[in-house]
């Protein structure tokens, strides 16, 4: 949305609007896997955890499986394009943890899941309208460090997404926008007044 300062896109605007498309695209992707897998319908489970986060190096093992999205920044320098546009590509890691009841099954669960992250990335590439580009870079299954390998596990893939319209050079208020104490107001809907009863 355009503000004062004009497009402000920003990390955390990146994570948000990929945790809402795999949310939205998760279960279809799901359903791919089964079919692909040879499963019964239905019998891979929808995430319960979504999480943004700084590192892979945590999660809530309460709410598996879950899907964890952290960017570490920028995939590489911006580009200017014409009218001060400004084109940029954030890298974004997706993780996915999932438990099994067996060695054998956790790993084949850590790949499923992370394979219907990647359709999901690769394949709906303008994740509800705010990117122009998803391009898969990589795809790990050791990246995660889980207490027991018997019943957890993960795997990781990462992805640069592009956003055309970034930021703009020279737009932006003309002057500082400066409000001091003194000449704030407030609108007061509601509150309570006590009153310290005192005999005179």
């Amino acid at each position: 949305m355009p503000t004062t300062a004009g497009v402000v896109i920003t990390g955390a605007d990146v994570e948000d609007a990929v945790l809402t498309h795999l949310k939205t695209w998760f279960q279809t992707y799901l359903y791919a896997i089964e079919e692909a897998q040879s499963l019964s319908y239905d019998s891979l489970p929808v995430p319960r955890g979504w999480f943004a986060v700084n590192e892979f190096d945590k999660f809530p093992d309460d709410q598996l499986p879950t899907v964890l999205v952290v960017s570490p920044g920028l995939y590489d320098e911006p580009r200017e394009e014409g009218r001060g546009r400004i084109r940029a590509r954030w890298t974004i890691g997706v993780g996915v943890v999932v438990a099994g009841p067996d060695r054998d099954t956790t790993r084949r669960l850590s790949r499923w899941y992370i394979a219907a992250a990647r359709l999901a990335m690769v394949q709906q590439q303008s994740l509800g309208g705010f990117s122009t580009g998803v391009n898969w870079l990589s795809e790990d299954y050791t990246q995660l460090d889980v207490e027991d390998a018997r019943f957890l596990a993960a795997g990781t893939a990462n992805f640069w997404v592009e956003v055309t319209q970034a930021g703009e050079r020279w737009e932006g208020p003309g002057s500082p926008v400066v409000s001091p104490p003194g000449d704030r107001t407030y609108d007061i809907t509601e509150g309570s007044v006590v009153v310290d009863k005192e005999d005179l």
